[in-house]
Order: C-alpha cells, then sequence, then structure tokens
C-alpha cells in the first residue's frame, strides 16, 4: 500500500513529466493501432491483385499435320505446331468447371501466302470474353484505330510487329486468306501465348478454315481454348480438370501465378498472426 501511496505521490509531483509519458503512450499506442490497420487493409487490398496474376492459360493438342494432297500449307496451329480441332461442346464443359471465370474458342490458323511469300496467322477471337482479353488480345491493347467487334465480317486488327514489316495501316487494306480485309486497328498485345499477325472475329476465321483445310471433315469451331481462372491459388487443380475434359490436352501458361499464390500465402500468414495479437476491440 505505501508503494502505490509513493508511486502516486511521484506522480502528482512530477506532474509535466506525467504527462509528458502518458502522451507518449497514447501516441505510441495509437500509431501501432493506425499501423496494424492500415496492414490489414493493405494486406486485403493485396490479396485481390494477387488473386488475379497469372489466371489465364490456354489449351490445346497438338497432332500431326493430316495427310492429304501433301496439304501442309495450312492448318490449325498452336505455339508453332498443328493442332486438333476441338468440338465446342468441350468449352461449355470447362466453363462449368469449379475455379474456371471464363472461357472461350480460339482458332489459330496459318496458312503459306504466295503473294507474300511468308506464312501467316490469323487468331478467330470473341472479343466480348474476358478470356480472350487476357489471354490474347484486349481494346487495351490497340495503339491505332479501333478494337474488333462480333458483328465485324470484313474488318481485322493487325499485330504492331506484323504491320510495320508489311508496311500496313488504319484504313488501309490487307488480301489474305482468299479475302480483302479493312485494318480497322493496330494492337501490340506484349507477352501472350497466343499471338496472331491477324485478329479476326472468330466466325469469320472458321469460314477461312473450312474454305483451306480440306484434309479434315466437319465444323471447325477452334482448336484452343482460353481459360481464366477466378484465383490463383486454384490454377492448378483447374489445370488438372481441363486436361481432364479434353482427354490430356497441353497447358500453356506463364508461371506468375506462382509466385502470387506464395505471396498470398504470406500476406494472409502475417494478417491472421497481427489479429491474434491485436485482436478488434469492440466499439462501446
Amino acid at each position: 500500500m505505501n508503494t502505490y501511496r509513493y508511486a502516486i505521490k511521484e506522480l502528482v509531483r512530477h506532474r509535466t513529466r506525467t504527462a509528458v509519458n502518458i502522451l507518449g503512450y497514447a501516441i505510441a499506442v495509437a500509431f501501432m493501432v493506425t499501423v496494424i490497420s492500415m496492414t490489414q487493409s493493405y494486406s486485403l487490398a493485396a490479396v485481390e491483385v494477387l488473386k488475379s496474376t497469372g489466371t489465364h492459360f490456354m489449351a490445346f493438342i497438338p497432332q500431326s499435320p493430316p495427310r492429304c494432297e501433301g496439304q501442309f500449307e495450312s492448318g490449325p496451329v498452336a505455339e508453332g505446331v498443328y493442332t486438333s480441332i476441338l468440338d465446342i461442346s468441350a468449352l461449355t464443359m470447362i466453363k462449368d468447371l469449379p475455379g474456371v471465370k471464363d472461357a472461350a474458342p480460339y482458332l489459330l490458323f496459318k496458312m503459306y501466302h504466295d503473294r507474300h511469300e511468308a506464312f501467316l496467322t490469323i487468331g478467330g477471337i470473341d472479343p466480348t470474353s474476358l478470356a480472350t482479353k487476357t489471354t490474347v488480345c484486349a481494346a487495351t491493347n490497340v495503339l491505332k484505330g479501333r478494337y474488333l467487334t462480333t458483328t465485324d465480317r470484313n474488318a481485322v486488327v493487325l499485330e504492331e510487329s506484323y504491320a510495320y514489316a508489311a508496311n500496313l495501316d488504319v484504313n488501309s487494306t490487307l488480301n489474305a486468306f482468299g479475302r480483302e480485309f479493312d485494318i480497322v486497328g493496330i494492337v501490340n498485345c506484349g507477352i501472350k501465348p497466343a499471338k496472331a499477325d491477324i485478329y479476326a472475329p472468330i466466325a469469320v476465321v472458321r469460314e477461312i478454315a473450312q474454305q483451306y483445310y480440306t484434309c479434315v471433315t466437319g465444323d471447325i469451331n477452334m482448336n484452343i481454348v482460353l481459360v481464366e481462372v477466378a484465383d490463383a491459388r486454384m490454377q492448378e487443380d483447374v489445370f488438372q480438370a481441363v486436361q481432364n475434359c479434353l482427354g490430356g490436352a497441353i497447358i500453356s501458361s506463364y508461371n506468375c501465378y506462382v509466385p502470387a499464390r506464395d505471396v498470398i500465402d504470406i500476406v494472409e500468414r502475417t494478417s491472421r498472426g497481427l489479429r491474434r495479437c491485436y485482436p478488434p476491440q469492440p466499439r462501446l
């Protein structure tokens, strides 16, 4: 009891020092509360960004080109190899898989052109799909002109490198794949796993493939499935599920989802630790 009385007496006698100490503790506590609050808010924001990092990939099935009349100049390709034609029903199954945010068809067709003395590739896309925008080409990639619409029939956009090499620009025309196209845009899609020289709505490229890929009978719907995953942490599970749907397809993806997934784990473990040490106080 005497100890407490002495302590109180000292506090009263040195009022200035006491006030400064109390203020210092109050500032320290306020600072810690602010830091913890900001850290937890940052953690939530960071996790939301990381969840969508590297969550796109494409799936295809390689095959040797059909041997009919020596025709190897045209065909559906992916990453430099000829591929199988995929039935459009596979797209519906993939869209329904757990963890899949969006999926889109893609038809990447290659053909040799005597006029250009080169192989050209044309990518048939669904311009409205999120999976198309993250994996192949998006409106944000347009450098000049405009992006494609689903109603375009003779309009194409060109990859910047091809347009530069061929000396082509917006509002000019391109004769390729047996058609005359109006060039409505120039794009730079960056590092994407399914780039082409030319992009057009997929309905147009399906018509081209049916005309020139005569080694295959039946409808030519797509040769690549583009997939956007809802969360980077689910990426590998979705890989396996898509492979099962397509019967052992090749998966092509940039592995930036791996560090994103690892950082999410670190951020969430740190956030949980802070909440245990400094649980939120009930409001009075």
